[in-house]
């Protein structure tokens, strides 16, 4: 859980510019015209495991199931508040009192 909360903040950075790194040397953006949000990463397809499971490729299919609200936040700190609130809806909800209706990291890893 905390591995795929860190592997998304670092996507964040990247995809935002604010690593002084070029986001093409990780990642290319889906032109598909797919539904979601605007940034939509493409997964690269591999036959080995070692390409298959490094960060660029692993953390795709977590980035693209966020919703638009988390991928357009302007600060890494709105960023981070946005993926408690979507990882941990029940223990958010009883803080902030606040609901929540997708909880799309629960089932990661079962």
């Amino acid at each position: 859980m905390r591995r795929v909360r860190c592997n998304l903040i670092v996507t964040f950075k990247i995809m935002n510019s604010i690593y002084d790194v070029h986001s093409e040397l990780f990642f290319h953006l889906d032109e598909g015209g797919r539904r979601g949000h605007e940034k939509k990463l493409f997964k690269k397809r591999f036959r080995l495991d070692v390409r298959k499971y490094i960060f660029s490729n692993r953390v795709v299919d977590r980035w693209n199931q966020l919703p638009e609200k988390c991928i357009k936040c302007s600060t890494i700190n709105t960023f981070k508040k946005h993926i408690s609130m979507e990882s941990e809806p029940e223990s958010y909800s009883m803080l902030y009192g606040e609901s929540l209706s997708v909880s799309w990291l629960t089932n990661y890893g079962k």
